[in-house]
């Protein structure tokens, strides 16, 4: 943290050519950031769409561990005393097809919270009455959940064509032997053509127990619904949730996961949100 605000000093000299103590920019930084948080909290539901909005808005939501630290009330040097721990944040971004401005969203509470406030999000990129909400997610069910919640029948939901890859990657190199290339290449080209039945079944014939393409094929099969890829390549929206995952890398992970850098939880949800509020801008 230290290593943040340090490198905001610098920044400040060279720009304006005057210095300002690291401690001042800390203070005015968690300053602002806690009025963000206190506005986040006071900001009301989605209840009622306005006009017709935008007509298709793409959004997706994920957790990301990040780092943090406890330490004992005790006097006396704190870092004796201290606990460090890892705590799940969640980030949810939603934008307009063929807009650029992307806007974020993050939470530490629990997935009720994160739907709302992933909603509040979604209606800040353009939701109205009449959008197509496409909803790009990894299978956690929570999201799934909190998809239907706050979408309804707007929403349709799209399992995260990498990690689908990821699963028929490893059933290829356990179960199918020398042509693991070719097959994977097959299975990826019937999930785009609209045949995810057939892909499902040859992995239900590869299957056995405990093997990669048993765990392949109950994760596709639970989510049968979820692979209209094919729709959605025709409707030019994309099938990997490359948005969510650059978010996490340029909005959390560039700031928050530094070499040595522990976060208290009152400061994190501070920083956090002052990091996302930032992205709202239109060249992010």
């Amino acid at each position: 943290a230290e290593e943040s605000f340090s490198r905001a000093t610098k920044q400040v000299k060279e720009h304006y050519g005057i210095d300002i103590p690291t401690s001042t920019i800390r203070a005015t930084t968690l300053k602002h950031a806690g009025c963000m948080a206190e506005e986040e909290k006071q900001r009301p539901k989605v209840k009622t769409l306005k006009g017709k909005g935008k007509k298709v808005i793409v959004t997706e939501m994920d957790g990301t561990m990040l780092p943090m630290v406890q330490t004992s009330a005790k006097d006396g040097d704190k870092r004796r005393g201290r606990e460090t721990y890892w705590s799940e944040v969640r980030l949810g971004v939603a934008c307009a097809q063929g807009c650029i401005q992307k806007h974020y969203t993050v939470c530490f509470g629990d997935t009720d919270v994160a739907g709302e406030k992933w909603a509040q999000a979604t209606e800040k990129a353009g939701w109205g009455t009449e959008s197509q909400i496409h909803s790009l997610v990894d299978g956690a069910p929570w999201i799934e959940k909190q998809s239907n919640i706050q979408f309804g029948s707007q929403g349709s939901y799209l399992l995260d064509f990498y990690h689908v890859c990821e699963y028929l990657g490893a059933a290829a190199k356990e179960c199918v032997g020398k042509n693991q290339k070719q097959w994977l290449k097959e299975q990826k080209k019937r999930l785009k053509e609209g045949n995810a039945k057939d892909v499902i079944e040859t992995l239900k014939k590869l299957a056995a127990e405990g093997n990669a393409a048993e765990k392949a094929y109950k994760y596709l099969e639970k989510r049968k619904d979820q692979l209209a890829y094919k729709d959605a390549l025709e409707a030019e929206l994309p099938i990997g949730s490359g948005l969510i995952e650059s978010g996490h890398r340029h909005v959390l992970q560039k700031r928050l996961k530094l070499s040595g850098g522990w976060w208290a939880p009152r400061s994190e949800e501070r920083r956090v949100g002052k990091e996302c509020r930032s992205r709202w801008s239109p060249y992010h």
